[in-house]
C-alpha cells in the first residue's frame, strides 16, 4: 500500500500515517519496475501536456530512491513540473508506474498505473524530532488524484478535519500534526 492511504475512521490507534511517512522518509517507497510497458495514464490531464526535462541531479537521486541507478536506459517519461501551495513537485511515469517526488531531491512514491488511476497517490513527509522538538513535526502530504476529483478530506491530527481542493490533479497541505488523507 506504500503511496496511499487506507481509508478509515481517524483514531489515536489508527494514525498510522505517522508510521507510513517514516517509512517514506526512511526508504523511499518502491514498485515492482521489472514491467517496462508503455502504461498511458489517461486519467491525469496534468500529464497530458508537453513532458519536461529533469535536471541530472534530480533524476539520479530519483532513479536510486527508486532502485534503477544501474539501468543504463532512461526509465523517467512523461516529467512534469508542478507547482503547489507547499512548493513544487515532479509528476511521472517510470514504467507502468505513476510517481510523485517533491522538488528538490524528495522522497519519491510510485503506485502502479492502474491503481493510481483509481486511486491516486501520495508522498509524505515530516521533520524528525531534534534539539528542543521533542516530537515530529512539519508534516507535508502531497498527492495526486485521477480527472474528476476536485477535493479530497484531510484529517489532521486526532480532531481536525478539513476539505482540500484539487488543482490540476494535485493537492497539498502542511501542518504540525500528522495527516491522513482520503478522497471522496
Amino acid at each position: 500500500m506504500c503511496g496511499s492511504l487506507p481509508h478509515m475512521a481517524l483514531s489515536p490507534r489508527r494514525m498510522c500515517v505517522v508510521g507510513m511517512l517514516f517509512l517514506l522518509l526512511v526508504g523511499g517507497c518502491s514498485a515492482d519496475y521489472r514491467s517496462r510497458s508503455e502504461t498511458p495514464l489517461k486519467q491525469f490531464r496534468v500529464l497530458q501536456t508537453p513532458t519536461e526535462d529533469m535536471p541530472t541531479e534530480e533524476e539520479k537521486h530519483i532513479l536510486e530512491t527508486i532502485g534503477e541507478i544501474e539501468s543504463t536506459t532512461r526509465h523517467i517519461d512523461e516529467v512534469q513540473l508542478v507547482s503547489t501551495d507547499v512548493g513544487k513537485v515532479w509528476l511521472f511515469r517510470s514504467g507502468a508506474s505513476l510517481c510523485l517526488s517533491p522538488a528538490p531531491l524528495g522522497a519519491v512514491a510510485c503506485e502502479q498505473g492502474g491503481v493510481a488511476q483509481k486511486r491516486g497517490l501520495v508522498v509524505g513527509t515530516f521533520a524528525p524530532p531534534s534539539g528542543n522538538h521533542k516530537g515530529l513535526r512539519k508534516f507535508v502530504v502531497v498527492g495526486v488524484v485521477p480527472n474528476g476529483v476536485r477535493h479530497i478530506t484531510a484529517h489532521i491530527g486526532t480532531d481536525r478535519v478539513q476539505q482540500v481542493q484539487v488543482h490540476h490533479n494535485l493537492y497539498a497541505l502542511r501542518s504540525n500534526q500528522p495527516i491522513q488523507v482520503e478522497l471522496d
